[in-house]
């Protein structure tokens, strides 16, 4: 190969940049397309076996390479365009020519990347060597890869084994929403949303604030009336954190002066709250708390309209709305007789509707033990259509019903966060894997980053596919 005598030592000329491209491509043909080579040099057809037949090839004499025919030679068309240089598939250095095309257009997609290449280059199988080479394309890859789905886990304990309502509980905020202090002036407030997982019952408190000191109140409120739970499930809002830390130091300092441990130990165990935070930016995992949520805006958002409530009249509001919502059918009403009426939250929390009281005749021979009896049958009749009738419609998997390929300890991934514009989003290597007997593998501790979970759709921090390595 001449240099290009115009070309100085410094700087690269076009004459020998395409010299030197066209060096290549040549020793590329003759590697790859040997034989053809040598049947066109003698003037005679490549055999019927040659994967380039039917693109009437020929040697350009000029170049010394082979190029597609002169089927198209009365057209307008350029002379690298009518008779486009022919190259094989599955080669780096054309898998290189593509990617320099694409990359050199803006990252230009599929489709565009294919007619460029068609201008001076006849590739075989084109289309699968383009998709291909894109797929492998970082900068694309971190722009239009899918969130990693993982298959819906089992339903957890707490939401399908009979037990008191209240002995779990799932917490919330929501809001703001605004109430009138004084004449003209309006004021923040929110709303603290207990809900139980097992009976779907829930319980509302309304805050001035999400403070800890209101979110303590707020507990204290329900606890006092719905009874002690034994767990709360909750997000990782550092107001709950802090209130878990405040309730554990108040009990502990109630038995400082003992000096009891037993007794301390003996406390926690029967009295103790055990608090269960969801995974973070895993908000799905919440979901029997989150969809309470939305249930109780819409009736708010018809009920209020443009009023203005001071908080007692909102707190009363509220009270309408978690009657409703605790009167709510919880399984289709059939026409069955034998049922009459649908299994509620009020029905497995209580035994009866809350609207109405249970008429007690004045006069009655049937003593209070029997009374007692009857009443707890009566609530065993509901718990049982609520495992025959209510939870049997928790077996399908209303999305998320396939299982795919989990990430591995070693990936690269890309961290979603809704926060941030996509080109923002980091780049984290997996450092651990977290089993679990929901899932097939719960969470992903990140390399210098927090423990997140990957099972999502939309919110899922982890892209489905590995960024390198």
């Amino acid at each position: 190969m001449k240099m290009d005598p115009e070309c100085t030592n410094r700087f690269v000329g076009p004459n020998e940049f395409r010299m030197a491209e066209y060096f290549l491509l040549r020793q590329l043909q003759r590697s790859r397309f040997s034989s053809e080579f040598e049947n066109l040099d003698q003037g005679k057809n490549v055999s019927n076996k040659s994967t380039i037949k039917d693109m009437d090839p020929r040697i350009d004499r000029e170049n010394e390479l082979i190029v597609a025919g002169d089927r198209l030679s009365l057209c307008d068309l350029p002379v690298f365009t009518s008779s486009p240089i022919i190259l094989p598939a599955k080669e780096p250095l054309v898998d290189k020519l593509i990617l320099h095309v694409h990359e050199s257009n803006s990252h230009s997609p599929q489709d565009t990347t294919i007619a460029i290449l068609r201008e001076r280059f006849l590739i075989i199988h084109i289309r699968s060597e383009v998709r291909r080479v894109l797929r492998n394309c970082i900068v694309c890859r971190h722009w239009n890869t899918k969130p990693l789905q993982q298959k819906m886990g089992i339903v957890p304990k707490e939401r399908i084994c009979v037990s008191p309502a209240f002995s779990e509980v799932g917490l919330d905020f929501t809001g703001p929403i605004y109430i009138k202090v004084g004449d003209d002036a309006m004021q923040k407030a929110y709303i603290c949303l207990f809900t139980c997982p097992r009976s779907r019952m829930i319980h509302l408190e309304l805050t001035n604030d999400m403070s800890t000191e209101e979110f303590i109140g707020a507990l204290q409120r329900m606890i006092n009336r719905r009874g002690w739970c034994r767990e709360i499930i909750c997000d990782n809002q550092l107001t709950f954190k802090k209130a878990e830390r405040l309730i554990q130091i108040s009990t502990r300092a109630s038995f400082k002066k003992r000096s009891d441990n037993e007794a301390l130990q003996k406390f926690l165990t029967d009295n103790g709250i055990t608090w269960k935070y969801i995974t973070e930016r895993a908000p799905h995992r919440g979901a029997f708390y989150e969809r309470m949520n939305r249930s109780i805006k819409e009736p708010l958002r018809k009920i209020l309209g443009k009023a203005k409530l001071n908080f007692t009249e909102l707190y009363t509001i509220l009270t309408d709305i978690e009657c409703a919502m605790n009167q709510r059918p919880l399984t289709y009403l059939g026409s069955d007789p034998g049922n009459p009426q649908a299994i509620t939250p009020a029905h497995l929390a209580i035994g009866r509707p809350l609207r109405h009281l249970p008429n007690f005749p004045a006069k009655s021979s049937v003593n209070v033990s029997k009374r007692f009896r009857y009443l707890q049958t009566l609530l065993r009749h509901f718990w049982s259509r609520w495992s025959k009738e209510y939870l049997p419609t928790l077996i399908r998997r209303k999305k998320w019903v396939f299982e795919h390929s989990v990430p591995n300890v070693g990936d690269v991934c890309l961290i979603a966060d809704d926060g941030y514009a996509r080109s923002n989003w980091k780049v984290g290597r997996i450092v651990t894997a977290f089993k679990s007997k929901r899932w097939s593998r719960e969470d992903v501790q990140i390399e210098n980053g927090p423990r997140i979970s990957y099972e999502t759709h939309s919110k899922t921090p982890l892209t489905g596919e590995r960024l390198f390595g």
